[in-house]
C-alpha cells in the first residue's frame, strides 16, 4: 500500500502550465532588445547628425565658390567687351588719323589689345564661360564714331581720338586691376599682371606726350 501523496493544486484557469517558459523567454529577450534597440537609435542620431554637418558645410562651400566665379566671370566679360570696343576704335585712328604719332598709338593700342583678349577669352573658356565674339560687339559706342566723325569735320580728329583712346584705355587698366583682386589661379594673375603692365606703359608714354 502506497503512502499518501499531497493533493496536486490544478493550474489557475485559463493558464498554461509552460507560461513560465513563455514568458521567461519574454522577459529577457525583451529586456536584452530594448537595450540595443536603444543603441542603434543613438548611432543612427549620430549618424543622421554628422551627415547633416556634412551636407551644410558642402552647400555653404557651393555658394561661395559659385559667387566666387560668377564674380570672376561678370569682371572678365566687361574686360573683354572694354578689349573689343578698343580694338574698333583704335582701327579707326589707324585708318582716319593725320599724324604717325596718332597711327602709332592706335597700332600700338589695336595689337596690345588684340593679343589680351586671346588671353582674357581662355581664361573666360577655363570657367565655363567662353565668350561670344557676336555678343563682344554689343560694346560699340556710337556716340565714338559720332564724335570722331564730327572732329575730322574740323580737322580735330587727332587730338579728340588720343584724348578718347587715353580715357578707354585707363578705365580698361582699372578693370583689369580689380579682376586681378577677384580670380584665385595663380596662372590668371599673372597673365592679368602682364596685361595691365601693357596697357599701363601705353597709357604712361600717351600721357607724357600730353
Amino acid at each position: 500500500m502506497q503512502p499518501n501523496q499531497p493533493p496536486v493544486s490544478p493550474p489557475p484557469s485559463g493558464a498554461s502550465q509552460f507560461d513560465f517558459i513563455l514568458n521567461n523567454g519574454v522577459n529577457s529577450k525583451g529586456s536584452r532588445g530594448a537595450g540595443g534597440g536603444g543603441s542603434i537609435v543613438k548611432r543612427l542620431l549620430v549618424v543622421a547628425v554628422v551627415g547633416m554637418v556634412i551636407v551644410t558645410i558642402a552647400v555653404i562651400a557651393n555658394s561661395i565658390l559659385s559667387k566666387g566665379n560668377k564674380s570672376d566671370t561678370e569682371t572678365l566679360t566687361k574686360i573683354a567687351l572694354q578689349q573689343t570696343e578698343l580694338i574698333r576704335v583704335a582701327g579707326l585712328g589707324v585708318t582716319n588719323g593725320t599724324s604717325n604719332s596718332t597711327k602709332n598709338l592706335a597700332a600700338t593700342t589695336s595689337l596690345t589689345t588684340e593679343s589680351s583678349l586671346v588671353q582674357v577669352s581662355k581664361i573666360l573658356k577655363n570657367l565655363g564661360h567662353a565668350p561670344d565674339p557676336k555678343s563682344l560687339t554689343a560694346s560699340k559706342n556710337d556716340k565714338t564714331d559720332t564724335t570722331l566723325t564730327t572732329a575730322q569735320q574740323s580737322n580735330q580728329y587727332d587730338p579728340t581720338f588720343n584724348t578718347i583712346i587715353l580715357a578707354s584705355l585707363t578705365s580698361y587698366r582699372d578693370s583689369v586691376k580689380e579682376a586681378y583682386g577677384l580670380v584665385t589661379k595663380s596662372g590668371d594673375r599673372q597673365t592679368l599682371k602682364a596685361i595691365y603692365g601693357s596697357i599701363d606703359l601705353i597709357v604712361q608714354n600717351q600721357t607724357a606726350k600730353n
